[in-house]
C-alpha cells in the first residue's frame, strides 16, 4: 500500500512555507507551532521547490531568533504573528534536527550559506549538551530543561560536523542517569502518563541507527538492537500512537516481526486515506486533534522514504 504526501501537504504546510503542528477540528488551526516541525517535513518530502520554501522559513526563524540572543536557536513559532522564540528552556533535539536538514540542503545545492548555518546550529545547540552536564538536576528537574535521550534523534551530526568523542560524553551521561535496568530502556523525565519513554527510545534508535549508518560501527548498532527488543512488548496496547508508528518503521532494519501491529497500523492508513483526524495519543482528550508527528511517522512507512 502507498499513501500520498497531498493530504499531508494540504492539511499542514501554508502557502507560504510555514508548518502547522497541530490541527483541532473543532476550532481553527493552533497559532503556535514548533520548528521541528519545519525540519521533520523537509525530511519527508521530495519535492525540491517545496523543501527550499520550507528550508527558507527555517533561515528566517534562525536569524530571527539569533539577532535577539546569539546563543539561542527558534523553537516555538507565532504563526499569527511570524514570530519564532525560545522560552528559557532549550530544545536540543529541535535544533539538531533543523541543523541536519540544512546540512541535507547544502548537500542538494550545493550552496555553502546552508552548510554554515548547519555548523552555527549545531555548535549552539552541542555547546548547550556539553555545558548541561553540570547544571542538570535529574530528580529534581523543571519539566522545561530536563535531560532526555530525544535530544540525539539527529546524532549523526556528530558524524558529519562535530566529534565522536563529544557524542560519547551524552551518550555517557544518559548511560548514567537515564538508564532504567529494571525495563532495559532510558527514562523519560516527562510528566507521567502515555508512555512517553517509548517514542522517546525510538528516537534514540533512529539517530543511533544513523551514526551506525556513517561509521559502520557495530556498538551503534548492537544498543538501538537491544532497545527495540526491550521495546517490542510495549508498543502493542500502549496509548502512544507516535510509539506504535515508530516501531513498525523501524523493526524491519533490525529484523523484527511487526505482523502483531499491522491491523492499527493499516487502521491509521485507512483514516489517513479517509481525512480523518490521527493524534499522538489515543484514549480521553485526544478526540479530533490532528498533531503532524503521526502523520510524518506514517507516511515513513507508507511512501518511499529512506531514512537520511
Amino acid at each position: 500500500m502507498k499513501l500520498s504526501t497531498d493530504i499531508f501537504i494540504n492539511k499542514f504546510i501554508t502557502q507560504e512555507g510555514d508548518v502547522r503542528r497541530a490541527l483541532v477540528t473543532r476550532s481553527p488551526p493552533l497559532p503556535t507551532t514548533i520548528i521541528e516541525a519545519y525540519a521533520m517535513t523537509y525530511d519527508l518530502l521530495t519535492d525540491l521547490e517545496l523543501k527550499q520554501k520550507i528550508i527558507d522559513k527555517v533561515v528566517f526563524y534562525i536569524n530571527q531568533t539569533t539577532a535577539v540572543n546569539q546563543n539561542y536557536l527558534p523553537y516555538i513559532i507565532r504563526l499569527d504573528s511570524k514570530g519564532a522564540y525560545n522560552p528559557k528552556d532549550f530544545n536540543v533535539q529541535h535544533s539538531l534536527w533543523i541543523a541536519k536538514v540544512l546540512y541535507d540542503h547544502y548537500q542538494i545545492t550545493q550552496n555553502n550559506i546552508y552548510y554554515n548555518y548547519a555548523e552555527q546550529v549545531f555548535g549552539i545547540a552541542n555547546n548547550f549538551l556539553q555545558n548541561g552536564f553540570n547544571n542538570w538536576r535529574i530528580d529534581d528537574s523543571p519539566e522545561s530543561n530536563i535531560p532526555s535521550i530525544k535530544s540525539l534523534t539527529r546524532a549523526d551530526l556528530y558524524c558529519l560536523l562535530g566529534s565522536m568523542d563529544d557524542l560519547n560524553k551524552v551518550l555517557d551521561y544518559y548511560n548514567k542517569n537515564l538508564f532504567d535496568k529494571n525495563i532495559s530502556l532510558y527514562k523519560s523525565l516527562l510528566a507521567p502518563g502515555y508512555d512517553h519513554h517509548l517514542h522517546e527510545n525510538l528516537e534514540l534508535v533512529e539517530g543511533l541507527f544513523s551514526v551506525y549508518k556513517h561509521t559502520s560501527d557495530e556498538s551503534f548498532y548492537q544498543l538501538p538492537h537491544r532497545l527495540m527488543h526491550a521495546l517490542a512488548d510495549k508498543v502493542e496496547n500502549s496509548l502512544n500512537i507516535l510509539a506504535k508508528l515508530q516501531f513498525y518503521y523501524w523493526a524491519p532494519f533490525f529484523d523484527i516481526n511487526t505482523d502483531f501491529l499491522k491491523n492499527q497500523i493499516d487502521d491509521y492508513a485507512l483514516r489517513y486515506r479517509n481525512h480523518q483526524s490521527l493524534s499522538a495519543y489515543s484514549g480521553k482528550g485526544f478526540s479530533g486533534e490532528d498533531d503532524i508527528f503521526p502523520y510524518i511517522y506514517l507516511l515513513r512507512i507508507f511512501t518511499d522514504y529512506e531514512p537520511s
